[in-house]
């Protein structure tokens, strides 16, 4: 029975590595979106271009880079 209980809760460590891991993936790359708008605004990009680059650096549809780029702009 004990092994029974070990199995479960070596599974419920390894699930909650893996969650931690995706959760960290995904804030580093929120963080790389906020730094590429900063680092565009701050090398006198307009706004259109610094979507074009979340478009091409990171895969975001238009839409999706449009409101991340009107969500940091003015925070930097």
């Amino acid at each position: 029975m004990c092994e029974f209980f070990d199995r479960i809760e070596a599974k419920g460590k390894a699930a909650g590595i893996a969650e931690g891991r995706a959760e960290g993936r995904l804030k580093e790359r929120e963080t790389g979106i906020r730094n590429t708008v900063r680092l565009c605004k701050d090398f006198g990009a307009d706004l259109e271009k610094t979507i074009r680059q979340l478009i091409e650096l990171y895969s975001l549809s238009e839409d999706e880079a449009a409101r991340k780029a009107d969500e940091y702009w003015n925070l930097v």
